[in-house]
């Protein structure tokens, strides 16, 4: 079994710093005040996204749950992969989603860029929050 690990990281834009947030106590990240919501669910997927015009097909998944207390930047993750599904020529990325375990499961956090997989490589995968 392989993994593709890594990091995420919110984008700066998608969280309001309370104006009594202490900057000399952030641990070198400067997000460590804004978190996902409690009971959501974060799914980090690596993705095969070679075929043209076609939905890219997952490889690995991993699934976060997080607690009543939601979960603060950043998240580690490791999505667990068959090696053999990586095929030399093909392109791969990582991409995140984060939903609400109640109700419809609302889209809360996504991540809006390509990420490209480089195996072996840690990964630093930004999300940004999803605007109602």
């Amino acid at each position: 079994m392989n993994y593709a690990k890594g990091k995420i990281i919110a984008a700066p834009s998608s969280c309001v710093r309370p104006a009594m947030a202490n900057n000399n106590n952030n641990n070198g990240n400067n997000n460590n005040w804004c978190q996902i919501e409690a009971n959501s669910r974060i799914r980090i997927s690596l993705q095969d996204t070679s075929r043209m015009d076609a939905p890219a097909s997952d490889i690995g998944v991993q699934e976060i749950l997080t607690s009543c207390q939601g979960k603060s930047f950043p998240i580690q993750f490791s999505v667990p992969f068959e090696s053999y599904k990586i095929v030399p020529g093909r392109r791969y990325a990582i991409s995140v989603r984060v939903t609400q375990t109640s109700g419809a499961g609302t889209l809360t956090w996504v991540s809006m860029t390509y990420n490209e997989y480089r195996p072996g490589v840690p990964q630093t995968i930004t999300i940004q929050r999803v605007r109602s």
